[in-house]
């Protein structure tokens, strides 16, 4: 009998053996999400699991919705991740849930106090856009300028870059 930690170790090689650079084995991703799955449910809550694990989904067939439930429990175990309430949120936008998407984004930017995560002005912005698609016009322009104020290139308008998710 594995124990999580021994469990997360053999997903942690299977996904090793499976990333090629430019792409990935999927038997070898199928197996360490066996075995990354398994690790969870003994209770293992390492945030590297949980990261391999959503990243193995993406990587296999775009899993959007186990993308998601991985990040979720990610955040149950890491719930101040800032990285995780940012790649939940793309997840959520990706499968058309904007409420919930702008909880995530806005979490993200709320928890990053110092400003200092590299997905501040990303989280900005994408917040914006869940409002701008939510109705919130004002606040979402706010959103995009301040996220301009501190990026190095510009910024699509929402009107435009919002129909990829409507």
């Amino acid at each position: 009998m594995r124990t999580g930690r021994q469990l997360y170790e053999s997903g942690l090689e299977h996904y090793r053996h499976a990333d090629h650079g430019d792409y990935h084995d999927g038997e070898g991703l199928s197996e360490a999400i066996e075995d990354f799955e398994k690790s969870i449910r003994k209770g293992y809550k390492d945030r590297d699991l949980f990261e391999k694990l959503a990243l193995s989904y993406n990587f296999l067939n775009q899993d959007l919705a186990n993308e998601e439930r991985v990040y979720s429990l990610g955040l149950l175990a890491h719930p101040k991740d800032i990285e995780f309430y940012y790649r939940r949120g793309d997840c959520r936008k990706e499968l058309r849930k904007h409420r919930d998407a702008f909880e995530d984004y806005n979490k993200a930017v709320v928890l990053d106090t110092a400003r200092m995560s590299e997905y501040f002005s990303s989280a900005l912005y994408q917040r914006g856009a869940m409002r701008y698609i939510l109705g919130d016009t004002v606040n979402a322009e706010m959103d995009k300028q301040i996220a301009q104020s501190i990026t190095d290139h510009d910024l699509r308008d929402y009107s435009d870059y919002c129909r990829l998710w409507r």
